[in-house]
């Protein structure tokens, strides 16, 4: 989290001033990450963490049964673990005001999936919501000078994908930045690069803000009531 709301402060403030916060992990391999959620709102949100709740969806039966068997519930806030396909969340409309995929779109392997999943990311967030998308890029376009900083020099048409094995059976994969965007706003959603960090063995990896598209007479910059507030 600390990396988002370095390169936006505005973003911490308005998380801190709403009066509750439902917060979703998109996948989660170890029971440290709700444990540092938990430590992470109460810190951000003295007068309010005790109205907030967290859900970690997580699709894989051993990280569940770890989650279960490890994490300690917290007395205040609410940590529910569920069995759920990030590209199928079954979850109602608008249920998140903030949204947490921690480079796990890498485990997405076609267009077709990535698609599903920014669908359900516009579908889920609540209108004044906010998705924060770290995503590791195809490492073969990592030259800033010829493909750009956020490689818009590449045609999101080129589907271009690179492939790495984690260890343990797991496999991710990279496409290029122009893919994730365009498939994004596709579906709605506006995206913002917040920062970029390079990595030789996974390539570059962007950090991303992403909101519902709202119409020009909606606009955040004008409006407050489509912001954190």
């Amino acid at each position: 989290m600390n990396i988002y709301l370095d390169k936006d402060p505005d973003l911490a403030k308005r998380i801190a001033r709403k009066e509750s916060i439902t917060l979703g992990l998109l996948g989660s391999a170890t029971y440290r990450n709700p444990e540092n959620l938990v430590r992470f709102l109460k810190k951000l949100r003295p007068d309010n963490y005790t109205n907030d709740k967290i859900v970690i969806e997580e699709i894989s039966d051993i990280a569940v049964d770890i989650h279960k068997k490890n994490f300690k519930p917290d007395a205040e806030i609410p940590v529910l673990m569920t069995k759920m396909d990030m590209t199928e969340m079954g979850v109602q409309s608008k249920s998140f005001d903030i949204l947490i995929s921690d480079f796990t779109i890498n485990f997405i392997s076609s267009i077709e999936d990535i698609n599903r999943f920014f669908k359900e990311i516009e579908r889920s967030i609540k209108d004044d919501g906010v998705a924060l998308v770290s995503v590791s890029c195809n490492k073969n376009f990592m030259d800033k000078n010829k493909y750009g900083y956020n490689q818009e020099n590449i045609s999101p048409k080129q589907v271009k994908t690179f492939s790495v094995y984690k260890g343990l059976g797991l496999k991710q994969w990279m496409f290029t930045l122009p893919q994730y965007i365009e498939i994004a706003k596709n579906n709605g959603l506006d995206v913002q690069v917040l920062t970029r960090r390079d990595n030789e063995k996974m390539g570059p990896q962007f950090f991303l803000k992403i909101q519902k598209h709202l119409e020009e007479s909606d606009d955040r910059s004008s409006n407050s009531k489509h912001d954190f507030n």
